[in-house]
């Protein structure tokens, strides 16, 4: 596997666990990259398109044809979920990239991002992402710092001189994965352990600065 960092503004630093080889690649600036959960936000798009909220089973995938084209490494992509329980989650993004716990798993991701189509996988045992949105849209410029995609071995570090400069905090950062069995996707974003075997997977981003 590879991961791609996306960086505004700062320097971040990636650590891989488990079993992937990875690749960074640096976060857009809030200019190319908005937020939808912030309407108001600056910025602009070439293209959005979302699946609006869609009912998804334990255990299973759902194919969403976005049909945008072009370079999918120039997408950004955002995925809620909805717990419909009462007294639950409502919309949230808890156990965002999937998490185990004594043998089962929960939460949801989404993965084999292309230029027509993404898939969004929920968890056998989850009982919280009832339903999930997910958002695709096109960034009309480029990020102020890229990685690329870049190979990171098994409990590797490596770190990303973006060189911007400013305030860390006002930095948006980015992080997608590669592989030949996901595509571009973010299964395990944030790192996961899992306790039979005990072993860890995935990656994430730390240690944020403004060089």
């Amino acid at each position: 596997m590879k991961e791609r960092l996306i960086l505004v503004g700062t320097c971040a630093l990636l650590l891989l666990i488990g079993g992937y080889a990875v690749i960074a690649h640096a976060a857009p600036s809030t200019e190319a990259w908005p937020n939808p959960s912030q309407p108001d936000a600056p910025g602009s798009v070439t293209a959005l398109w979302t699946s609006g909220w869609t009912a998804i089973n334990p255990g299973q995938t759902l194919t969403f044809h976005h049909n945008l084209g072009g370079n999918p490494d120039n997408y950004a992509v955002d995925l809620w979920f909805l717990d419909t329980e009462p007294g639950g989650l409502g919309i949230h993004r808890a156990n965002y990239g999937s998490l185990e716990y004594s043998g089962n798993w929960f939460g949801a991701h989404w993965e084999n991002l292309t230029n027509m189509y993404v898939q969004v996988y929920r968890q056998p045992q989850d009982l919280r992402a009832d339903m999930i949105r997910i958002m695709v849209w096109t960034v009309p410029t480029a990020p102020d710092y890229d990685s690329g995609w870049t190979a990171i071995n098994k409990a590797q570090t490596r770190t990303f001189n973006h060189n911007l400069g400013g305030t860390n905090t006002d930095l948006v950062v980015g992080l997608y994965f590669i592989s030949a069995l996901r595509g571009i996707h973010q299964h395990r974003f944030g790192g996961v352990h899992t306790q039979a075997p005990p072993n860890m997977y995935g990656a994430y981003w730390h240690n944020l600065t403004n060089a």
